[in-house]
């Protein structure tokens, strides 16, 4: 339907009247807007699901009208309508061209507080230039809070905005820098506040409803630019389902790709089926691992009511046990509202159950680990050893499905992640009960360990720049700004530059499976994007010499074994020594093997990808593919289909929607834990409400006590690990997650900070591991922290305190 539409030849009466509105509004820069009927309600938006463009040219307007009326037929707005139950069969389709102005400021407007629901306050956000600004976060905005009787303004802050953006005459969108002085101005003041409030409260009597207004200012005219009604909250029978992505946000931190989530999902089906029904436990059709906006989501309800059934482990949290999320209040009150429908338990079964369920998690031993890890290693070299480029394609094919069961099959290495887990909460219990430790001991315990390889690759990236500054030539070299394929021939004419080389290769042999969401399949690797480590290289050679992550991850290891002494020392008697030698033995080596075998697992998945972009490619050849990273859109179940070509879909059809539609969640940004449904059409209202509760950000931030010690820096937020910014020595890295692909950014840090994250998260496992301190768990840090601002992190009290809140350093 939608090809049918934009291959339609143009009406000539509509083209005619199109060319004459036109021309009346100055033939110059629009935006070409669809409206459809149906598109905003109180219960449901469509914001987002159908298209605006931004032409100049009337033969560009009128390909902008046509793709208006095509985005009606879109599959994201098609499988929108289905979701809600809306009948798409009666829906209209109209267009409005509106002339594009260049506003003096912008912004929207709330007539009920965003926060609270309060509807006696009403709350402006705005910014110089366009609003894209204020949308897209790249401006702290001016906030104006009004009281509904008599518009009196209550509250105001002027945020620090530091671009303004245009348009171009041709209706591109441009940054403009703001001086300093300028950018702390107040974009609008108190009399346009009250004329912007004036205009919501009509608004709203004239929908009956309150309203979500984007307006601009223009030479003193105020413009309307749309208004829908906020959506209202669920009533009584509204889904009360809580979904998180705490935990699995670390394991696949953005949008899943369509093959890697064939990979996953029947993955974390098995674990979760081998858990369960281990100890007598059925989950029925309830689902507990979806993909929403693109990610991996737990269902925190049903996997909290299977969780309260079970005798050793029903009184635990199960945000604790599922990566120490703090709920909001909302998600835990629906939590605790009720049981869920489906689930079986044989409670006599259980009994005899749970013992074993306990026996199969701690027979996963240190010497089962080994064992787990030179098998695939031993599986891994054999591939590299061979040129796939001379396999078949037929084989290729064959083997991507067996490793996709094999895959499955590992669930059972779930028990390493268990058994750690176990020991660790031993530990735990062990020194708060006999050595009053409120969490310091237990995490120095367990510092400085060595060999745990997710720890190794940064400390050997750092040794490779300690290799690097040893030879001024090198130095030089490596600290150009070539790529690497220029300098490597440079680095092989000379002796010193042959030894870098020839440990570059060895970092290389040994980390260079390890990339950013690194279970992606979709996601590049360190070994195929050299020029990422280079760069990190670079920065490690500007830090001051006095820094040494080698070093002090040594001093770690020999304060953890002073640590050790000491508390023997006050433990009384043999049998409490012995039992706490046991007990802390168990804790480190469990530690260790769960990273460890993570990290195998890890480079299986790299070694899955050669084959995937293998037959990708052979599949571009033969046209079967538009792209061959395309190969990464279809799901592992499907190659063997495609590439006989007996699929019974359009292949590249289905490829493009579903890279489009991987497009469209990658703009999305849903919270770690909400109630109900996402709906996409409430982001830009989440994300004003994002942004006051960011200018409202306290001083003092608290969440988990992940690894011991102070450290006062300023900060680097760093959102993804394929960004330019590199972690300077000395900074506080502020990060919505960790995992290994972000153990380089760890080395010159003095401290690090996490949006999510347990006490067995890969950040602060490696936290401890280096002695760096750190507290993670703390919510919005990313989002609440600035780079620059000067941090205080306290590792043992698992607070942050903001030392510098309004000047960056």
């Amino acid at each position: 339907m939608r090809q049918a539409i934009l291959d339609a030849p143009a009406n000539a009466t509509l083209e005619a009247q199109l060319a004459l509105a036109y021309s009346e509004l100055g033939e110059g820069p629009v935006a070409v807007r669809s409206s459809a009927t149906l598109e905003d309600g109180r219960d449901h938006s469509f914001a987002g699901q159908h298209g605006t463009y931004f032409v100049s040219g009337l033969e560009d307007c009128l390909a902008g009208v046509k793709h208006c009326w095509a985005s009606l037929w879109s599959e994201h707005a098609h499988r929108y309508r289905l979701a809600r139950g809306l009948d798409g069969s009666d829906i209209q389709m109209a267009v409005v061209v509106q002339r594009l102005v260049n506003p003096d400021a912008a912004g929207v407007l709330f007539t009920a507080d965003p926060l609270s629901g309060s509807r006696d306050r009403l709350v402006i956000e705005s910014c110089f230039g366009l609003g894209e600004a204020l949308v897209s976060g790249k401006v702290t905005p001016d906030r104006f809070v009004l009281a509904r009787d008599g518009l009196r303004v209550l509250e105001t802050e002027t945020g620090d905005k530091r671009i303004r953006i245009l348009f171009t005459p041709v209706g591109e969108e441009r940054e403009i820098p703001l001086p300093r002085g300028t950018s702390r101005l107040p974009s609008i003041g108190q009399t346009d506040a009250r004329r912007i409030a004036e205009l919501g409260l009509r608004l709203e009597r004239l929908f009956e409803a309150e309203q979500d207004v984007e307006w601009a200012l223009a030479q003193g005219e105020l413009f309307l630019l749309q208004s829908r009604p906020i959506t209202a909250a669920g009533g009584e029978n509204a889904d009360r389902t809580v979904w998180s992505n705490v935990n699995s946000g670390e394991v696949l931190p953005d949008v899943a790709s369509p093959m890697t989530w064939s990979f996953v999902r029947p993955l974390v089906t098995a674990i979760f089926d081998t858990i369960f029904s281990t100890v007598g436990l059925e989950l029925g059709d309830n689902k507990f691992f979806e993909l929403i906006a693109g990610r991996a989501y737990f269902n925190l309800t049903v996997l909290s009511s299977a969780i309260r059934r079970l005798p050793a482990l029903g009184d635990m949290e199960v945000d604790e046990l599922l990566g120490g999320a703090r709920l909001p209040e909302e998600a835990r009150e629906s939590l605790g509202s009720g049981d869920v429908r489906g689930i079986r338990q044989n409670k006599i079964r259980m009994l005899f159950r749970v013992p074993a369920f306990f026996a199969w998690a701690l027979a996963h031993s240190p010497s089962r680990a080994a064992r787990f890890i030179s098998g695939v290693r031993r599986e891994v070299e054999a591939a590299a050893s061979e040129d796939v480029t001379r396999v078949s394609e037929r084989e290729l094919s064959e083997r991507l499905a067996a490793y996709a069961k094999e895959f499955a099959d590992i669930s059972d290495a779930i028990g390493f992640a268990l058994v750690g887990f176990l020991h660790f909460s031993n530990l735990t219990a062990l020194c708060r009960r006999w050595l009053d430790d409120d969490g310091t001991i237990t995490n120095r315990l367990l510092a400085g360990l060595g060999n745990m390889a997710s720890a190794k690759s940064g400390l050997d990236l750092w040794r490779l720049a300690s290799l690097a500054s040893e030879s001024e030539e090198v130095r030089r070299l490596v600290g150009d700004d070539g790529a690497f394929h220029r300098i490597r021939p440079k680095l092989e004419s000379t002796p010193s530059g042959q030894r870098f080389l020839f440990a570059w290769d060895e970092f290389m042999a040994e980390h260079g499976h390890h990339a950013r969401g690194e279970i992606d399949l979709m996601n590049a690797r360190w070994r195929e994007r050299p020029d990422y480590i280079l760069h990190v290289l670079r920065g490690y050679l500007q830090s001051p010499s006095e820094t040494n992550p080698v070093a002090l991850h040594e001093r770690r290891a020999e304060e953890r074994e002073a640590l050790t002494q000491a508390c023997r020392t006050r433990l009384r008697g043999p049998v409490r020594r012995s039992i706490f030698n046991y007990v802390l033995h168990q804790a480190q080596q469990g530690s260790l093997a769960r990273e460890n075998v993570k990290n195998e697992g890890v480079r299986w998945l790299a070694m899955v990808r050669s084959c995937l972009l293998e037959l990708g490619k052979r599949l571009f050849d033969r046209g079967v593919l538009a792209e061959p990273d395309d190969i990464f859109f279809l799901t592992v179940w499907e190659l063997e289909p495609v590439r006989r070509g007996e699929a019974d879909l359009d292949v590249r059809a289905e490829v493009l929607a579903r890279r489009e539609e991987y497009n469209r969640n990658k703009a999305l940004d849903p919270p770690p834990v909400f109630v109900g449904r996402y709906d996409p059409a409430q982001q830009e209202t989440e994300g004003s409400q994002a942004r006051l509760r960011r200018a409202a950000a306290p001083r003092v931030l608290t969440g988990l006590a992940a690894s011991p010690g102070v450290a006062v820096g300023p900060a680097r937020v760093i959102l993804r690990t394929d960004s330019s910014e590199r972690v300077l020595a000395g900074e506080i890295l502020v990060a919505p997650f960790t995992d290994p692909g972000w153990t380089p950014y760890f080395m010159p840090a003095a401290g690090i900070i996490m949006d999510m994250g347990g006490m067995l998260s890969h950040g602060c496992i490696v936290a401890r591991e280096c002695g760096i301190p750190a507290v993670v768990n703390v919510g919005e840090a990313t989002k609440m922290i600035r780079t620059g601002q000067v941090l205080r992190v306290d590792g043992r009290r698992g607070e942050v305190t903001v030392l510098d809140e309004d000047e960056p350093v």
